[in-house]
């Protein structure tokens, strides 16, 4: 059995999480971080939700979006603040999982083009997604979630994750 985190993350908004146990959804939410004034506040709060959700559901594989590089020609609505407090993140991710429990992360255009059929699909296109195949009513961003984990699992389906990328071998 597989037991997969996954997590959209978000530091300025809501980060949207699920977990399947394999194809099957046992748990999602999302986490509002508008209310706290810091970056320390909403690391803080990332990390305490992060540590219940691998506390509850010990999974052993975890998948979240893919972090690009600041350019701000090709991401118009990303600071190089927001880029460095996702990788931030992330690294709360990787520090807080066991260290047999490998995150990955997967592309926003790769994994929407595998699941939902588009990779430039908008967010209307995930919550309709989840609302069709898992009859459930959610955000986008539990959405977004949901499809991430999904996504995870059919890669490892059809034999491994091919088009997402391990955290720890970006960082050789």
């Amino acid at each position: 059995m597989t037991v997969i985190l996954s997590v959209d993350q978000s530091i300025g908004g809501n980060t949207g999480y699920a977990v399947h146990s394999d194809s099957t959804l046992i748990y999602s939410g999302y986490e509002d971080f508008k209310g706290y004034r810091t970056q320390s506040q909403r690391l803080k709060r990332f990390l305490f939700v992060f540590k219940k959700l691998r506390d509850r559901y010990n999974p052993n594989i975890a998948i979240c979006e893919l972090v690009h590089a600041f350019r701000p020609q090709k991401f118009a609505n990303t600071s190089l603040a927001s880029t460095i407090l996702l990788a931030k993140t992330i690294g709360l991710m990787q520090v807080v999982l066991p260290e047999e429990v490998d995150l990955w992360m997967a592309n926003t255009s790769t994994w929407k083009a595998r699941v939902l059929g588009n990779g430039r699909s908008g967010k209307q296109a995930s919550i309709d997604y989840v609302k069709t195949f898992y009859r459930k009513e959610v955000n986008d961003d539990e959405a977004d979630a949901i499809c991430i984990g999904k996504f995870l699992y059919d890669e490892i389906k059809m034999g491994g994750p091919v088009e997402v990328k391990n955290v720890l071998e970006l960082a050789k």
